[in-house]
């Protein structure tokens, strides 16, 4: 009867086990089929309209048909979830209010740099957050939907920095079999423009207007040709110069006019000869992700993956795109592959990278964990990851990172402090060395 017992109690505690998975990333394998790539991926999208859906988050009554349920927080509130984008509140002087979302829902706000978290999106709507930006007056805009996993609801915009609504037109609709709107993967803003990188093209919209319209880059033969394709990443510099990954390749405006990008993935390896050899590739990349030098704009980096999301390489220009060189090199039999953890690939789920803000040579990249690279005297560059980045390290030790990366945001106020946005949530690194600190109090975006 005692073994029966022992029996049934280890039986029970591995089905709980097994049931409750926390801070969950790309579980699913949806980006880690090689026969899929992700405009093949299956898309996971919301069953209710927005008016039906419910936000777990928040208490009060919420009713469905004659049944009032009454909903209070159970917790835990110290367990963070998928936490793709992070913004410093540029009118804070001191650089102690932050906004944080998750694209397991809300808005989340702190004035003490991470310590203590409010949700301020009071809807009903559960936003998927996937990124945010704030306009030259104040304006924070945020963009819903993770691409392989959840469809989002549109552009939100705040003028108070605690209310946010949807912005007119661009509720997800479908044209030309497209989806647009449904999924905002990055955004970015200068002088009064805003850029949305989506997956039915490369929007942005003048201050002053309501029209969004199609970036245009220049073709080989001098015409102008709408970037209407899948938008993975887009960036601004200091300077105004726009950086875009569209369908797996970077496009370049150096004078930061919408109609006036310049296509640097031209790199052809033929038989005998290689064309455009300074270029980047234009075919094996999957997703791309980039980076521009806030002290030198002229420098702009890119994060790629291959088809299938495995490490390609990293690669660097510093004359504004026109020409590239590889400083951290994939497939190599001496480096581990930055995306990929036991030959299951996460490069299309968790792929980042950021420059520091005093040194255009010195760049964090992150996937799998977080990877800091800088140029050495000689020229090279040396890449190193501390061990509480590495998955592999003690989860329950103070100073651990989660694994798979997606944001790192430098304080505007001091180099030295950047917070950091992972599968598990929020972490910060206050002294400029690899150490961090979990800071997911009240942070109530645990995924399960």
């Amino acid at each position: 009867m005692k073994n029966k017992s022992l029996l049934f109690f280890f039986f029970a505690l591995l089905i709980g086990a097994g049931s409750l998975v926390l801070a969950s990333g790309p579980g699913n394998g949806l980006f880690s089929d090689p026969e899929k790539s992700p405009n093949q991926a299956q898309v996971i999208s919301d069953p209710l309209p927005d008016g039906e859906r419910i936000n777990s988050q928040s208490s009060g009554n919420l009713k469905s048909g004659n049944i009032s349920l009454d909903w209070q927080t159970a917790g835990p509130d110290n367990v963070g979830g998928r936490t793709r984008t992070i913004l410093f509140d540029k009118r804070d002087p001191n650089a102690l209010t932050v906004y944080a979302s998750s694209v397991n829902g809300c808005i989340w706000k702190s004035t003490n740099l991470g310590s203590t978290w409010n949700k301020v999106n009071q809807a009903n709507a559960n936003l998927n957050v996937s990124c945010m930006t704030q306009t030259d007056n104040n304006d924070i805009y945020a963009g819903t939907g993770e691409y392989g996993f959840t469809q989002g609801s549109g552009l939100y915009v705040s003028t108070d920095g605690d209310n946010f609504t949807r912005v007119p037109g661009t509720e997800p609709v479908t044209v030309n079999n497209s989806l647009e709107w449904g999924y905002i993967n990055e955004l970015a803003a200068h002088n009064g423009r805003i850029y949305a990188a989506t997956n039915s093209g490369l929007k942005y919209r003048d201050s002053g207007s309501t029209e969004w319209l199609t970036a245009k880059y220049i073709d080989d033969e001098g015409q102008l040709q709408p970037l209407s394709g899948f938008v993975w990443d887009v960036k601004v510099g200091s300077n105004g110069i726009v950086a875009a990954s569209v369908d797996s390749k970077v496009f370049v405006s150096p004078d930061g006019q919408p109609n006036g990008f310049i296509n640097h993935s031209k790199k052809q390896v033929l038989s005998d000869t290689t064309l455009f050899p300074e270029k980047l590739p234009s075919t094996g990349l999957g997703r791309i992700e980039l980076a521009i030098a806030p002290s030198n704009p002229d420098y702009i980096y890119a994060s790629a993956t291959d088809p299938y999301g495995f490490f390609d390489n990293v690669y660097k220009s510093s004359d504004k795109g026109n020409s590239w060189e590889i400083i951290f090199p994939g497939k190599s039999s001496t480096i581990p592959d930055i995306f990929a953890i036991s030959s299951v690939s996460y490069g299309f789920v968790a792929n980042t990278i950021v420059v520091y803000p005093n040194d255009p040579d010195k760049v964090l990249v992150g996937g799998v964990n977080m990877w800091q690279g800088y140029k050495t005297n000689e020229g090279f560059y040396y890449w190193g990851n501390s061990p509480v980045t590495n998955y592999l390290y003690g989860k329950f030790d103070e100073q651990y990172l989660h694994e798979l990366h997606h944001t790192y945001v430098f304080s505007p106020k001091n180099p030295k402090i950047f917070l950091v946005g992972t599968d598990g949530g929020l972490s910060i690194n206050i002294d400029g060395q690899l150490e961090f600190k979990t800071i997911n109090r009240n942070y109530n975006v645990a995924q399960f």
